[in-house]
């Protein structure tokens, strides 16, 4: 496999998802094709319309690199959109999935901490990958792994952050009991350090490693009360 592609963009929000798009055209215009296999073209669109207002009030720069993508690569708002919620429209079923690692400052030589992800998907996908670093007129710069056209994926900041990301699978009704069960344990027990008492909703992202890690062990036994 030859190496991905490194693609370096710099200022404004707009200004970095169009030079994105220029440079990035041909993985761009081939993940659209992977994400449309099979679908109604139309209804996907539509679908993808309905995500845009949220992304509007809570993120409206993000929504200004969406369309600098858009206009770069020659293609719509909605199928620059669609490349970012791909997860939302493509659900699959069970398969190959990714794993996050994390290894403490206490077991490694160097005493720092090392985190990753590998990517287990199927090997289309090694044609749309590519190195993308972003230098935004303020803010840290971003460098990370992703596909084509994808605006946030696998990598880190100039500040050590460090971001990784599993879907989580398994029912709604899976998914929720989960939540529940790790909301309690993070903040009602002395497993993990926190203040006692349950937080404001909004910090619930802090749980969501325990929820990654409950989805798999109660899948088998809710399946099984369902059916």
């Amino acid at each position: 496999m030859s190496p991905f592609p490194y693609i370096q963009v710099s200022g404004t929000a707009y200004h970095m998802g169009a030079e994105y798009g220029r440079q990035c055209q041909p993985q761009i215009n081939c993940f659209l094709e992977m994400l449309m296999a099979g679908r109604d073209r139309g209804q996907t669109l539509r679908r993808t319309r309905v995500f845009a207002p949220h992304f509007d009030h809570h993120v409206p720069q993000f929504v200004e690199q969406v369309r600098g993508l858009a206009d770069g690569a020659g293609i719509s708002f909605e199928e620059a959109l669609l490349i970012q919620i791909r997860g939302e429209i493509d659900q699959g079923g069970s398969g190959p999935a990714c794993t996050v690692f994390a290894v403490g400052p206490g077991v490694t030589a160097s005493g720092q901490v090392l985190i990753g992800q590998n990517a287990d998907l199927t090997d289309q996908f090694e044609r749309i990958g590519v190195v993308l670093h972003l230098i935004p007129k303020s803010g840290p710069q971003i460098l990370m792994w992703t596909f084509g056209g994808l605006l946030g994926y696998h990598g880190m900041n100039s500040q050590g952050v460090a971001q990784f990301a599993n879907a989580l699978g398994g029912t709604t009704m899976c998914g929720m009991l989960a939540f529940a069960v790790a909301y309690s344990v993070r903040f009602n027990t002395d497993l993990i350090a926190s203040p006692k008492g349950l937080p404001p909703f909004s910090q619930y992202l802090v749980l969501l490693p325990f929820i990654g890690l409950l989805v798999p062990l109660l899948h088998p036994l809710l399946l099984q009360l369902t059916y």
